[in-house]
């Protein structure tokens, strides 16, 4: 796909940003190199103003929001726009003002809402708040459910980080990822029966997903490591009620963990001999009780 057009078409339908090749598409777009319809112009000086905030080039990105507000004066995408050219000068202060202004108008307002919650400055306690007011009316946002739980998380409430994650489970339970997140939080929380048994279901899902190895090399070091605390402690409690494994249990998948985490540093040419040696090392002595 080498038409600009087509690669800009593409990226608005699936919602993907990769900055630098979008600004490169819509600037030789504009420009007549695979020139875009009268139609689509505007959309696509909409992402020449996104990707050139993202590579920092500002006064591309305050020209193309000039001629977009002049088309669509007092357009709530636009007005997104503004504000977001605010953040890219680092007047974050004012950015700040301006989308709390823009809710006045519309609290409902969904890309605002994203905007201001996604402000570096905000702590955890401005944005929970917010997040909270969006999910009454937006609850089938699963993003702003897994922020939520990321955002309790980082204050060390990891039962409300649990229970947010119960939601995103209930939306979209074919997604591998939601049973990760609840993994790892359940592990981080010390409820390792739940850690357990979110693992096993990412795996089982992680099959037929196509997000490829990544997910499926945390789940088996994270199933690894609960693995090795159990062991430790098998009558580790659960909060939320789930029976520990056995240890016969938790002994056959550690040594299935081992050899698919042996197969995975054996076979990744990429690794380094020292860095597998390393990595095999302590998985083995962790499987054989050692410290």
């Amino acid at each position: 796909m080498s038409d600009p057009s087509e690669v800009l078409t593409h990226r608005r339908i699936h919602q993907s940003r990769d900055s630098l090749d979008t600004f490169q598409s819509a600037y030789n777009a504009l420009k007549g190199k695979g020139r875009a319809s009268t139609d689509e112009e505007w959309a696509v000086l909409e992402q020449l103003a996104i990707s050139s905030m993202d590579l920092g080039k500002v006064e591309v990105a305050a020209d193309c929001i000039n001629k977009l507000s002049k088309k669509f004066p007092n357009s709530p995408r636009v007005e997104v726009l503004m504000g977001m050219l605010l953040e890219a000068n680092g007047k974050e202060d004012e950015a700040k003002t301006f989308y709390e202004r823009l809710l006045v108008k519309d609290s409902t307002n969904i890309p605002v809402l994203r905007r201001l919650m996604s402000l570096p400055s905000l702590t955890p306690q401005d944005r929970i708040p917010q997040l909270l007011k969006y999910l009454d009316v937006f609850y089938t946002d699963i993003d702003a459910w897994s922020l939520l739980s990321e955002l309790y998380a980082s204050l060390g409430l990891y039962t409300q980080a649990l229970a947010c994650i119960s939601h995103p489970l209930l939306l979209a339970p074919q997604n591998p990822i939601h049973f990760l997140r609840q993994a790892e939080t359940a592990y981080t929380a010390g409820d390792l029966p739940l850690a357990f048994k979110a693992y096993l279901l990412c795996l089982s899902l992680s099959e037929k997903s196509s997000d490829g190895k990544g997910m499926v090399v945390r789940c088996w070091f994270g199933l690894k490591t609960t693995i090795r605390a159990l062991l430790s402690a098998p009558t580790s409690p659960s909060a939320t009620g789930i029976p520990p494994p056995s240890v016969s249990t938790l002994k056959e998948f550690d040594l299935l963990a081992t050899k698919w985490i042996s197969k995975l540093y054996t076979s990744n040419s990429d690794i380094s001999r020292d860095a597998k040696a390393a990595v095999m090392d302590g998985f083995l002595r962790g499987s054989s009780g050692q410290k």
